[in-house]
């Protein structure tokens, strides 16, 4: 919108972003994995639907998250706790509960998250060609100034030729340095 105004939190674009972020929290609740998720909504990669899963739940849970999150956490660890020793036992169906659990842990503390591309000022995802010519800059921009400091320290010429100074005069302190 002009201005730097804000678009209405009403506005059908953002309704309808609000109910696709339900709609991934409620995936996500059915254990289904960020992959599946962004399938089944059309989501770009498995990095937006957990960015839309963690959206909606800022939104809607806020602060008192922490405590559900410890909740489930409990829970889980009871579940553990009670079907552990028939795992350890070979009882198939404890194993199965047990990683179940554990999944689902995981997902509690975001280790199954995709891992975050960096993105551009327009939100884009940066591509790995890109952050080669990015780092072909920086290491150009990093050679430039190092050529600076050497000019000034007396050891380069402007044209990149070692400075006379640098030479020295063919006396040197025993470590093969000029004095």
């Amino acid at each position: 919108m002009a201005g730097g105004s804000r678009e209405p939190k009403t506005s059908p674009r953002r309704v309808a972003a609000t109910l696709r972020q339900a709609q991934a929290v409620e995936l996500r609740l059915a254990n289904r994995t960020y992959g599946e998720i962004a399938q089944a909504l059309g989501f770009s990669s498995a990095a937006v639907a957990y960015s839309a899963v963690h959206a909606a739940l800022k939104k809607t849970i806020g602060p008192p998250s922490e405590e559900l999150i410890a909740l489930t956490h409990e829970r889980y660890n009871v579940i553990l706790r009670t079907w552990w020793p028939l795992m350890l036992k070979q009882d198939r169906d404890a194993t199965v509960l047990c990683l179940k659990a554990l999944d689902g842990i995981r997902g509690l503390m975001g280790l199954d998250a995709p891992a975050k591309a960096p993105i551009d000022e327009q939100g884009k995802p940066v591509t790995s060609q890109t952050m080669q010519m990015v780092n072909v800059v920086y290491d150009r921009a990093q050679m430039r100034e190092i050529g600076r400091i050497l000019q000034s320290a007396g050891v380069l010429e402007l044209d990149g030729t070692l400075a006379p100074a640098a030479l020295g005069d063919g006396s040197e302190n025993g470590q093969g340095l000029p004095v």
